[in-house]
């Protein structure tokens, strides 16, 4: 076990921790001369009463830097009372801006989108928050010099996701949206293209079988623009970045390549007046109703799969129970009651049907 004697000479804040019969304490020393009196076998000022042997076990230190202080709110662009929907759009604007494959000649955009899904997975999730904002603003306050009484601790979050993973778990994959017909504008159903639902069905619709009609979110023209991409009585103009070749050369010393434009992203032409409902997108997420045809037969869990606008969709279908019959496989069951009389003579009764 440590003693008094194994205590380094930090440079900066220390912390400590005394252990005896009677008391457990946190001591956090912060200047030089604390330390030496600690080297010198001589106890803080309120353990001096205490007759015991101190036992001084050394803990991590509360590092204070600019890493630590990090604003996460002003990392998203979102207030801090900002209600979950805000925040999930404001990442969902921040990921989109800066995701690698849209910014492969901009070393910087790989940290800004590490940094708005490291604010995304501490904002989004309500405990981390509320831990956050009970530390984070501690941390600002000792940051700027300010006493209080977490004066020198700091929020520290370790990251458990890849950031790239956690778009696809929330949005859905990046890569499989820009083959699907290039980037889109988000609209008030949401922010992507449904790619599975869930219908629930009445114990009888499963038996019988019938067309059900569902709404989902699919990306579609943009019906303001037209899939033009600008505003109405407005055009797009040749590029004049690249001169409408849709690349441009590049000279890096004795090299010289060609590349993708940046201003046009290759296509030649740029908008000026973008459309006000896609964002210069041509596409818009859009609520569309389909008519769904569910088997007669099917079970409570099973999944049906349609192409809707060129997209797979899963549809999972759920069976209400149904206090009347009960199913067996492919049986369905019911009981019914009878008198003793019909019982001993046999006789008729009435019951419901599935039909």
């Amino acid at each position: 076990m440590a003693t008094v004697r194994s205590v380094l000479r930090f440079q900066s804040l220390t912390n400590a921790i005394y252990v005896n019969k009677r008391l457990l304490c946190l001591c956090v020393i912060n200047n030089k001369s604390s330390v030496r009196n600690l080297h010198t076998h001589r106890k803080p000022a309120f353990l001096q009463h205490n007759h015991y042997g101190p036992l001084l076990l050394q803990v991590s230190q509360f590092h204070r830097s600019s890493s630590l202080t990090k604003n996460y709110y002003e990392k998203l662009s979102v207030a801090k009372n900002a209600s979950q929907k805000e925040i999930k759009k404001a990442y969902y604007q921040m990921a989109k801006k800066y995701h690698p494959d849209v910014n492969k000649n901009d070393p910087s955009a790989e940290k800004k989108f590490s940094e708005a899904s490291e604010a995304y997975e501490v904002l989004g999730d309500e405990e981390k928050r509320q831990q956050y904002d009970n530390l984070g603003s501690y941390s600002q306050q000792a940051a700027a010099g300010a006493e209080g009484p977490f004066h020198g601790a700091s929020y520290q979050y370790h990251r458990t996701v890849d950031p790239e993973e956690l778009f696809r778990k929330i949005f859905g994959d990046f890569r499989a949206n820009m083959d699907q017909g290039g980037d889109f504008a988000e609209s008030h159903f949401g922010y992507k293209a449904s790619d599975e639902i869930t219908v629930h069905l009445s114990f009888k619709e499963s038996a019988r079988g019938l067309n059900k009609d569902i709404h989902l979110n699919v990306v579609a023209v943009c019906p303001k623009c037209d899939g033009t991409r600008c505003m109405l009585g407005t055009k797009a103009i040749r590029c004049h970045y690249c001169n409408g070749t849709g690349t441009e050369t590049i000279s890096t010393g004795p090299f010289v390549m060609r590349q993708t434009c940046r201003y046009c992203g290759g296509t030649r032409m740029i908008i000026p007046n973008p459309c006000d409902e896609c964002v210069g997108k041509g596409q818009t997420v859009q609520r569309k109703t389909v008519s769904v045809q569910i088997p007669a037969g099917i079970t409570d869990g099973q999944t049906l799969r349609m192409t809707v606008t060129g997209k797979e969709v899963f549809v999972h279908v759920k069976v209400k129970d149904n206090p009347y019959f009960r199913r067996d496989g492919s049986d369905v069951h019911t009981d019914a009651s009878i008198s003793l009389s019909q019982a001993v003579l046999g006789g008729t009764t009435r019951i419901q049907g599935v039909y």
